[in-house]
């Protein structure tokens, strides 16, 4: 290996660390996977303006703190808490909701919300903690 590609490989691996450190810090690249998702979900006729929209609704939010926009929506949440519940108990355990919650990539809810000593999640619960967790993980910018 020549020299010079030696050298550059070891200047090229602190760089390398300064842009990960970065994206990480700034949340680029779940910034980028959010606005994907949103365009396949929703597939605009114009995915420029709808990304500028989205953006913009994104910056909206975060100087607010309300409102983040995210793929799931309290429907989508309801009916995922139907499918959990096709009996229609109207609660779910305790392991269901935390499967629930790992598998919408919720990082942030309460391992242990209301309803758990007795193994009865109930709807509102659920909806409650997934908009909750969701929004954490998913969220584009530094909270």
């Amino acid at each position: 290996v020549p020299l010079f590609w030696q050298q550059s490989n070891k200047m090229a691996a602190p760089r390398e660390e300064e842009a990960r450190a970065y994206l990480e810090e700034h949340k680029i690249i779940e910034l980028f996977n959010n606005l994907t998702a949103q365009l396949v979900y929703n597939r605009p006729d114009k995915p420029r303006e709808y990304l500028i929209q989205y953006l913009e609704r994104l910056r909206t939010s975060k100087l607010s703190q309300l409102d983040y926009p995210v793929l799931f929506d309290d429907s989508n949440l309801q009916a995922l808490f139907g499918i959990l519940d096709p009996t229609r108990k109207g609660f779910i355990t305790l392991e269901e909701y935390k499967h629930a919650m790992e598998n919408l990539g919720a990082m942030d809810y309460d391992p242990h919300p209301v309803g758990a000593d007795a193994d009865q999640i109930n709807m509102d619960t659920f909806v409650r903690e997934a908009k909750h967790g969701v929004t954490k993980s998913t969220a584009s910018f530094k909270q």
